[in-house]
């Protein structure tokens, strides 16, 4: 049997930072009329385990798939270090845009905006654990087969508490809303993110999982379960 995925030290640390990070983002405005500090820390303390629970079940999910493939799959805080195409167009040190630009959307939009992207898409692979297949290194489209369970992660999440709201007097909207906007955000076909390294690995792949995933947010809360897959699957 396969065992639980384990975390490294540094990813423990990476990983707690995005739960801060994507707490603050969805919790910052708590859509009330007026400022109640018991309420509001009572509604980040809901996004707080909210948030946990989506990320640790994504990251889980990624490093299942990964070993798949003879792979690793990491959570690493999105750095950026290159600001244009060249190789040498680059900054004297990493900036940490998984960090400043969640905050910086928030705060100036006053919790508005979203932009909950912490995170790029970490894969590391063994030449060891590789042994015996076509390619002793991990192709672009292996790459992308992983990445792309970040974002399919999220959204199955979404369909299952949307099951659980039709047979449960809770609605589960938070739940729903956020791991929603973590499955569309982190397509964005930025290079390091989950959605950059799918486009790298085939842009018709990237195409259909991109669809799939945006129609199926939109379409969730207009029909049912079955028939948004069913309907998300053929347009896409």
């Amino acid at each position: 049997p396969n065992k639980m995925p384990q975390f490294t030290k540094i990813e423990k640390k990476h990983l707690i930072i995005s739960i801060l990070i994507l707490t603050f983002v969805f919790a910052f405005n708590d859509k009330s009329s007026s400022f109640y500090l018991p309420l509001w820390l009572l509604n980040f303390i809901k996004i707080l385990i909210i948030i946990t629970f989506s990320l640790l079940f994504k990251e889980i999910i990624k490093k299942y798939w990964a070993e798949k493939y003879g792979a690793f799959s990491e959570h690493r805080i999105w750095n950026i270090q290159r600001y244009f195409l060249r190789a040498k167009n680059k900054f004297p040190f990493k900036i940490p845009i998984g960090i400043i630009l969640p905050l910086l959307i928030t705060i100036f939009s006053l919790g508005k905006l979203f932009f909950p992207i912490t995170s790029e898409s970490s894969i590391t692979y063994s030449k060891t654990k590789r042994a015996g297949r076509k390619w002793a290194h991990l192709p672009h489209w292996e790459e992308g087969k992983i990445s792309i369970m970040g974002p399919l992660s999220s959204l199955a999440i979404v369909f299952i508490f949307k099951i659980l709201s039709y047979i449960t007097p809770f609605s589960f909207q938070n739940v729903i809303f956020i791991n929603s906007l973590l499955a569309a955000f982190y397509m964005l076909p930025f290079p390091q993110l989950e959605g950059g390294k799918v486009f790298i690995g085939s842009k018709t792949y990237y195409v259909l999982c991109l669809m799939f995933i945006l129609l199926s947010v939109f379409l969730i809360n207009i029909i049912g379960i079955l028939e948004t897959i069913i309907l998300s699957g053929i347009l896409a």
